[in-house]
């Protein structure tokens, strides 16, 4: 047996190098996961490499000797430690493998009932790979690779107390070269000593200057916002980080300048980069890593080679190799670009044959139009996220590091966020993309100044940005599902930032969608109850939160300016840690909701509850639900919402969308081909459904090509029914339905490409004039019989329901209002007051209330929506009914 101590831990290996304990030595339990447990694994070169594990063991102190199958050893020097261990690969009898861990020990823990004693590994070196981040640890692995480098591969494994855990961690740290690692004041173990990393930001493209900076920043204190990501683009240019010279011309120092009036009123400056991109997009001449010669080290996705001379005045680009399946669909999120390299032109093409590229622009981005000859190389540049890559590991990747550095140097900044780094995937593949990601952070933090607060991109793929960062858990924005998408963020920051001491984050959040066509279709308005669910999850998490930059137009959208003091007084009882952990623990619990009240200078909670239901028709039947009061009896907030309808089944103007064969049960899950792909700007959508009464929920689910939009239009029907029902649908309904009905969907990252399906229901577009499919989906498996008629594109139409009434029981309460489509009405039970808003929240009438506040009983209420509609269409209505319970006081 080789037993290896700490002051807190003992771990054991027997003689054929199996784990055989990791013991807690104050309890004297042994944190083993049982069974098969070795303590290192070697993986082959073949393509699905083989897993070797080692046969035998030995120790001479300080050495491991490792052996595995076919005679390959591995020698691993030991450092014991007073409070971890240290195991460094020294020396392999060959290098004809894949990779090989130096350290695996599997542990059982259940973190989410006692952390009183961690299990935590720290990569020493930038070539060794964690398959966790440092923190609450289940799998201990240490991993090189021979596609890296092997040289120096180092891991701490540390088993102790977590209220020692954070001082073992620094010390660690500290063993740990400078310029080795991406260390700085504020990161990694000492993240929670930053000052700053709890305060409130805003991501911003606008351009500031100081001619606007001020007005800026009193926008920003409405919301108590002290930090401003400026975001590249704009007001500086990715990669070369040179200035806007129309909004600068006073170069850097002016930009710079804008800055030090932001510290001089208290705001901190974060640089908002897109990593080790190069920026093309929307300039007409080019970075200077593009023009006015390109250098030598932009990324290649594909290599071509010229079939003849190609002459300054041609406008075809002849290939040897057939060309006729290259693609010449790009975006966002599709590698490759439209750009070929040849010599010093970059030349943008639109179309392809079998001999080569036609529909060519010559001399893009300020490149010299210049003769190339037979046999010259064509490279066609790499890209993701509509930006241009370098190689990996390259001058540029190093150079564009430097450059951030200097630029964040110069300019005074505060912190970096470094967007766009979970594109590294595309420089070496998913299976590489923890070390040059983290490579490049380490380049930038060897060359700042100043420690930052760090940020970048979400992901659990990079366990080595533990070391610098200072936040994490930031999503991208979210338009729609707010508290599923809140919740889901919730428990990823439980699983990451909090389970490895990081600063959580709640950001990025638009207080409001946008003025565009949009809005009230893709784009959903929060209501007040979902900020208050969103600062209460946040205040709960201690999380910094993140506002994208509309917060500004708030004189203008009276419904975002009534949030503001909300956020500021939720901020400031975050800042003063007014509530204890037994409050903050109660508010995070998810889809449980909460409403700050004061009562005699004192703040406190009490429980909500926010019953949302949507009326597909207000034919008899069809407009009656159950709506729940989990308290006690009550007069509930009302709010009504009038939703845009689709044209009849059969007008004229409708097209046929996907033929459906109603003779036969609806395939689940198949994506089905479209009769038509363009809707000419129509939104609404027709559908017969026949139900067969099991009650489960059928999602018509539409969606483009990836290359346009990568979004998920979602559409619901409860099958509570039998025989054959007509729905119309317009806007998208994603996360609207019961959890009981349709489970949210979670984020679920391994490699960058994971996260994609979170945002296709949260937040991505899709293009109703480039369809793809529409897959019909189920909540859960059984043997279903529902069949479909065709469905059809219509035009969608506004509707005006006239005096809207709701019945709970034998009470009635109806407004004198005409409530129009993508308007709504709150009525307040204590001032019987009902106010109709435009989705911006302008008063658009103060309609007359007839009746009393009606009463809904504690438990299950039957309820009831009429309302008088003279058009022939399909009437759509929601209905949000809110009750509170009794304040919660600690």
């Amino acid at each position: 047996m080789i037993t290896f101590e700490t002051r807190y831990l003992r771990y054991s290996i027997d003689e054929q190098g199996n784990n055989f304990e990791f013991v807690d030595k104050a309890t004297g339990r042994n944190l083993l996961k049982k069974g098969f447990n070795p303590c290192g694994k070697m993986v082959t070169k073949e393509k699905e490499g083989v897993e070797l594990y080692p046969v035998r063991v030995s120790y001479q102190e300080p050495y491991l000797t490792v052996a595995y199958p076919e005679g390959r050893l591995a020698r691993i020097l030991v450092g014991v430690h007073d409070t971890y261990l240290t195991f460094a690969l020294e020396q392999v009898s060959d290098e004809d493998f894949w990779s090989i861990a130096t350290t695996l020990i599997q542990v059982d823990i259940d973190y989410t009932t006692d952390c009183s004693f961690v299990a935590s590994l720290m990569g020493m070196t930038l070539n060794t790979r964690m398959c966790e981040y440092p923190g609450r640890n289940n799998c201990l692995q240490a991993e090189g690779y021979t596609h890296i480098f092997l040289e120096g591969v180092k891991a701490a494994v540390i088993g102790a107390p977590e209220s020692e855990l954070n001082g073992i961690m620094r010390q660690v740290l500290d063993e740990i070269p400078d310029g080795t690692m991406p260390k700085a004041a504020y990161s990694g173990p000492y993240a929670k000593e930053c000052p700053d990393a709890g305060r409130t930001y805003t991501v911003t493209s606008q351009i500031l200057t100081l001619e606007n900076i001020d007005d800026y920043i009193d926008k920003m204190e409405k919301f108590a916002i002290t930090q401003i990501h400026m975001h590249q683009g704009n007001m500086y240019y990715q990669g070369d980080f040179s200035v806007n010279p129309e909004s600068y011309p006073g170069g850097i120092d002016e930009f710079k300048a804008v800055i030090t009036r932001m510290h001089e009123r208290g705001i901190q400056a974060i640089l908002h980069t897109y990593s080790f991109c190069v920026q093309h997009v929307g300039k007409e001449v080019g970075n200077k890593y593009l023009a006015p010669i390109p250098h030598k080290d932009l990324g290649v996705y594909a290599r071509y080679t010229l079939a003849q001379e190609l002459a300054e005045q041609d406008d075809f680009v002849p290939t040897v190799e057939n060309t006729e399946q290259v693609s010449t669909e790009f975006g966002f999120y599709v590698q490759a670009s439209d750009l070929l390299w040849i010599d010093d032109e970059i030349i943008r093409f639109a179309g392809v044959d079998r001999n080569g590229f036609t529909k060519i622009q010559r001399g893009v981005f300020g490149t010299t139009i210049s003769s190339h000859k037979a046999g010259s190389q064509i490279r066609q540049i790499n890209s993701y996220f509509n930006y241009i890559m370098p190689e990996v590991g390259s001058e540029l990747f190093y150079e564009i590091a430097r450059n951030t550095a200097e630029f964040y140097n110069y300019c005074d900044f505060d912190g970096y966020y470094l967007d766009a780094i979970d594109g590294v995937f595309v420089l070496d593949g998913n299976e590489f993309a923890w070390y040059h990601g983290v490579d490049f952070i380490n380049e930038v933090f060897k060359f700042q100044i100043k420690p930052p607060i760090f940020n970048c991109c979400y992901g659990s793929q990079y366990p080595g940005q533990w070391y610098a960062r200072t936040r994490m858990g930031c999503f991208d924005m979210v338009t729609r599902g707010y508290r599923d998408f809140i919740d889901a963020q919730v428990k990823e920051n439980g699983k990451f930032a909090e389970s490895m001491y990081l600063i959580p984050e709640m950001g990025w959040k638009n207080l409001y969608p946008g003025f565009n066509d949009k809005l009230g279709w893709a784009n959903k308005v929060m209501f007040d109850e979902d900020v208050e669910y969103l600062c209460s999850k946040t205040l709960a998490t201690d999380a910094c939160q993140g506002f994208l930059g509309n917060f500004i137009h708030y004189p203008s959208i009276p419904i975002m300016a009534g949030y503001s003091d909300k956020i500021r007084l939720y901020t400031k009882l975050k800042e003063e840690n007014y509530f204890d952990s037994q409050t903050k623990a109660m508010l995070r619990r998810p889809a449980s909701e909460y409403e700050l009240v004061e009562k005699e200078g004192e703040y406190y909670f009490r429980p909500t509850y926010t019953d949302f239901h949507k009326i597909q028709s207000l034919e008899e039947g069809r407009n009656t639900f159950c709506a729940v009061n989990k308290f006690s009896a009550q007069a509930p907030r009302i709010r009504m919402e009038a939703l845009y309808t689709a044209d009849c089944y059969d007008s004229p103007e409708g097209q046929v969308l996907c033929e459906i064969d109603q003779e036969r049960p609806v395939p689940f899950g198949e994506p089905l081909s479209l009769s038509c792909a363009d809707t000419n700007g129509k939104r609404g959508i027709g559908v017969w459904i026949m139900g067969d009464g099991r009650g489960e929920t059928v999602c018509m689910r539409l969606e483009s090509p990836e290359h346009i939009a990568h979004g998920y239009s979602d559409h619901y029907i409860k099958v509570d029914f039998t025989g054959w029902r007509y729905y119309s649908f317009y806007e998208f309904e994603n996360c609207e339905r019961r959890h009981e009905d349709w489970a949210p969907t979670q984020m679920d990252y391994h490699v960058f490409t994971d996260s994609l399906p979170f945002y296709a229901v949260y937040s991505e577009e899709v293009a109703y004039d480039r369809l793809e499919s529409l897959t019909v989906l189920v909540n859960r498996p059984g043997d279903y019989d529902i069949r479909m008629k065709s469905v059809h594109i219509l035009p969608h139409k506004e509707i005006v329901l006239k005096r809207p009434t709701l019945i709970i029981g034998d009470q009635r309460i109806s407004f004198a209002a005409d409530l129009k489509s993508n308007t709504f009405l709150e009525y307040d039970p204590i001032n019987n007051q009902a106010v109709v808003y435009d989705m911006a929240g302008h008063v658009l009438d103060r309609p007359a209330v007839l009746g009393a506040a009606p009463i809904l009983e504690e438990g299950e209420n039957t309820v009831t929506f009429i309302a008088d509609c003279k058009e022939p269409y399909q009437k759509r209505v929601a209905v949000t009914l809110c009750t509170a319970g009794e304040v919660i006081r600690r």
